[in-house]
């Protein structure tokens, strides 16, 4: 099975797995769904199909938890560097995106150990794994992080979890030396009790930004909208 991105002339997005596809538009017989092809519905609608990227597939695939979006994702990888063949360990798999995301980035040579407790979330990430062909380089494991996790020698360490600051020590003991630590953060409050632990700690390189985007109207001029989605908070650390 190849996964196909169906995109209406609109700008309407439509990720196809199999079978014919049904839309608002019309209906798209399976057969005439082929990568790189200009294709019309039965009522004449007009739609592109393209081959996915990890930021389509994530935009689209399902959803089990509030996942973090491309406006974090690639902060993530720009501040840390994550490159071919690190080993990544992710808390909070939620739905997937940030380990489908890096493991799209460490590729085959590379490794991303996720942990969730929810066996909901869990169930949702793996599929979306799967479907995505990284089941090879991803691994979910449905545990605690803070009572099971044993990792070692990683590269990086995300945390996305309810009370991340007591995870750092965890996340220090895993990361060898130089290695990065990204905790994402929803609440600026949890954004200080992180702070608070990581200046008693041997982490250096200590920066917290804030992300969030603003969109552009364009008539006759360019206006400045306000934010879109939400605004989130990122801490960096190196391991000295």
């Amino acid at each position: 099975m190849t996964l196909k991105l169906v995109i209406h002339s609109s700008g309407r997005r439509y990720l196809h797995k199999d079978g014919d596809l049904h839309t608002q538009y019309g209906v798209i017989k399976e057969n005439k769904i082929k990568i790189g092809k200009k294709i019309k519905s039965h009522i004449g609608q007009e739609f592109i199909v393209i081959k996915p990227t990890v930021t389509d597939f994530i935009k689209k695939m399902k959803k089990g938890a509030q996942v973090i979006y491309p406006k974090d994702l690639g902060l993530i990888a720009g501040f840390s560097g994550v490159s071919s063949g690190w080993k990544v360990v992710d808390c909070g798999a939620g739905s997937g995106a940030l380990s489908i995301f890096l493991g799209n980035i460490v590729g085959p040579k590379g490794k991303i150990i996720s942990y969730e407790k929810r066996e909901e979330f869990a169930k949702v990430a793996k599929e979306n794994i799967k479907l995505f062909g990284l089941e090879k380089v991803v691994k979910v494991k449905e545990k605690d992080f803070l009572k099971g996790a044993n990792e070692k020698n990683a590269d990086l360490v995300c945390l996305d979890m309810e009370e991340s600051e007591k995870a750092v020590k965890i996340a220090y003991d895993m990361l060898k030396l130089g290695g990065f630590l990204v905790i994402f953060s929803a609440r600026v409050e949890d954004v200080g009790k992180n702070r608070e632990v990581l200046k008693n700690s041997n982490f250096i390189d200590v920066f917290t930004i804030e992300s969030g985007i603003r969109k552009l109207g364009y008539t006759k001029c360019v206006k400045i909208k306000g934010f879109h989605g939400y605004v989130a908070y990122l801490t960096f650390a190196r391991k000295s």
